[in-house]
């Protein structure tokens, strides 16, 4: 490969891309930056321009991958994908490998966070909506459900119930992207309320997040029955 410079670093057929890229997500080593970088992200935000459609590049998409296995880097090592989600459809099928070997909770959550904000955009790779389809129905949505509203509204709709059965914290994160993507929400909105409300937040949360004031209404409706059959309601 032509080597390619970036500040002070020369990327070549030598240089050790996994060894660069645990050094700097482990906070070993400076890349080279200028005073104005202050951290890794900003000096890839400005070596992406001249890496982009190079092998270096997909080297450096591969390390990241790879050091993300690793309990010491994992969560540094996916903020590289969830700043840059493009970079999963490079190494799709072996970044859909991770969530089988990450065990820390913040590695999980980074990794949440990146798919998510892939699903978010364009087009994304018709691998990572199918398992992010099957985690937020096993109730580890989250992040993956607000992707997911963007790239298959639809499906989300059609599913919404089951989704919330599971993790109720999902409920005012699906209604409020589907009615920000133009789904219509007010039936849903009430069929879900049953479950929403075991999320404590849902009951203070939703008048601020959502728009609609006939849909407002209708869970306030819902919500009244709801209400006082809790302990400490008026039966």
């Amino acid at each position: 490969m032509n080597p390619i410079q970036v500040d002070t670093i020369t990327f070549d057929d030598a240089f050790d891309y996994e060894r660069f890229t645990r050094d700097i997500v482990d906070g070993k080593a400076g890349v080279g930056g200028l005073p104005s970088d202050h951290g890794w992200l900003d000096w890839f935000a400005r070596a992406m321009p001249i890496l982009d459609g190079t092998e270096a590049l997909w080297r450096l998409v591969v390390a990241f991958t790879r050091v993300a296995r690793e309990p010491a880097c994992g969560k540094e090592a996916l903020r590289f994908f969830a700043v840059h989600p493009s970079m999963i459809d490079l190494v799709v099928t072996e970044f859909l490998t991770l969530p089988d070997v990450l065990t820390e909770r913040e590695a999980r959550s980074a990794y949440a966070t990146a798919v998510g904000a892939r699903l978010g955009r364009d087009t994304p790779p018709s691998a990572l909506v199918t398992f992010a389809k099957a985690e937020a129905l096993a109730g580890r949505g989250g992040a993956l459900v607000a992707g997911l509203t963007w790239a298959d509204p639809a499906w989300v709709a059609e599913h919404a119930a089951a989704i919330v059965k599971k993790r109720p914290e999902d409920a005012l994160t699906i209604l409020y992207n589907l009615e920000r993507v133009g789904e219509p929400i007010d039936d849903l909105a009430v069929a879900l309320v049953s479950d929403a409300v075991k999320d404590a937040r849902f009951k203070t949360d939703y008048p601020r997040f959502l728009q609609g004031e006939d849909v407002k209404r209708r869970i306030a409706r819902a919500l009244a029955p709801v209400s006082r059959s809790e302990p400490g309601g008026n039966a």
